[in-house]
């Protein structure tokens, strides 16, 4: 089997932007699923942009199977329920913390 090299910080960052551009025209389009089902890539890379995107709808995804929500609240410092509040309050403010794996108000990236 072929082994590679993880990707760095700034490789897993550039390939996020790239990914998320690709979200952004299908979005456009009307089409969130891509966004949906794409969650824990982007949010395992602690993809700002995309979490607050999640939490802003996450009233709509209320319909989603318990697995899809999981996957988000696994990276949420609040339950699902809470999280467009969260996000709001918080908005521009938001960042991932490197050591617990999760989204948190402040200036903690990379930690």
């Amino acid at each position: 089997p072929i082994v590679q090299p993880p990707f760095t910080a700034e490789e897993k960052e550039a390939l996020s932007k790239k990914m998320w551009e690709s979200f952004q025209k299908e979005a456009a389009a009307g089409n969130m699923w891509t966004l949906i089902n794409s969650a824990s890539l982007f949010l395992e890379n602690g993809f700002v942009p995309a979490f607050v995107q999640l939490g802003l709808i996450s009233p709509y995804l209320r319909i989603l199977d318990m697995s899809k929500i999981s996957i988000i609240e696994k990276y949420s410092p609040v339950p699902f329920h809470n999280l467009q509040e969260w996000v709001v309050r918080n908005y521009g403010n938001i960042v991932f913390d490197g050591k617990t794996k999760k989204f948190t108000a402040g200036s903690k990236r990379g930690q």
